[in-house]
Order: C-alpha cells, then structure tokens, then sequence
C-alpha cells in the first residue's frame, strides 16, 4: 500500500481530518511517526498549531469529484453542438 494511502487511513482512524482535529505527533499511530517529513513535505499531513498534524485532502480529487467535472464539461460542449446541429438543419 502507498506511504500516502496509509497515512490517510491512519489519520481517518484518528479522526486528524482536519486542522480542527490535529493531533499531537507523540499521539499519530506509529506508522505514521518514522515517516511523518516526508508526508508533510508532500501536502498529504499538514503541520497545525505547533506540533499537531492533521489529513489534508481538500485538493486531492475523488472519483466522485472528477466524474463531475468530466460530466459538466460533456454537457458543456455537447449541448452547444446539438444546438447548432438542429439550427443548421433547418
């Protein structure tokens, strides 16, 4: 399993989602605290009030999210196009 992937687990688990929610490092689950550098130099575990981390997944895209975008850019193109074929069919 990725480092990232785990580390989100992890933090789920802990209820760190948030900078509301950040956790102190001594409380992280072990996995996370020999690799805790290279997941905050990364943006997957953001560094809270001094000495609390917490999950950052606001930019991070769900498969949810990008079947979203991909349909309102469908709907934004095809829409158009079905308009200027039935205008040009007349």
């Amino acid at each position: 399993m990725p480092l990232a992937q785990m580390a989100s687990e992890a933090m789920r688990r802990v209820g760190a989602v948030g900078a509301a929610n950040a956790i102190a490092q001594a409380d992280l689950p072990r996995e996370l605290q020999d690799s805790l550098q290279p997941l905050v130099e990364a943006g997957v575990i953001r560094e809270g009030a001094p000495g609390t981390y917490y999950l950052h997944e606001s930019g991070r895209w769900s498969r949810g999210r990008i079947l979203k975008a991909i349909s309102f850019w469908f709907l934004v193109i095809i829409i158009p196009v079905i308009i200027l074929q039935l205008s040009n069919g007349r």
